[in-house]
């Protein structure tokens, strides 16, 4: 299963990486003004991919080490 679904991943970012080699052949100049804070929303955009990636891998390798018991329990507080 994990063979299978890596395969996926890696073929669907081979496509990626080749559909944009092919947009980047065919663009164009583009006259236009870039604002000053796109670079900052870029960065925001990139930072929050990797801290959501983070918390779904924390899901799955709980998921996948909860089915040996490997998980400790959550403590409650007696509220």
């Amino acid at each position: 299963m994990l063979k299978r679904c890596l395969g996926q991943a890696l073929y669907i970012a081979s496509v990626i990486i080749w559909l944009f080699a092919a947009l980047s052949v065919v663009a164009r100049p583009a006259y236009a003004y870039v604002d000053p804070g796109a670079g900052f929303f870029t960065l925001q955009i990139v930072s929050s991919t990797f801290v959501g990636f983070g918390f779904l891998l924390r899901k799955r390798i709980r998921r996948i080490f909860g089915r040996f018991g490997r998980v400790p329990k959550k403590k409650t507080s007696g509220l």
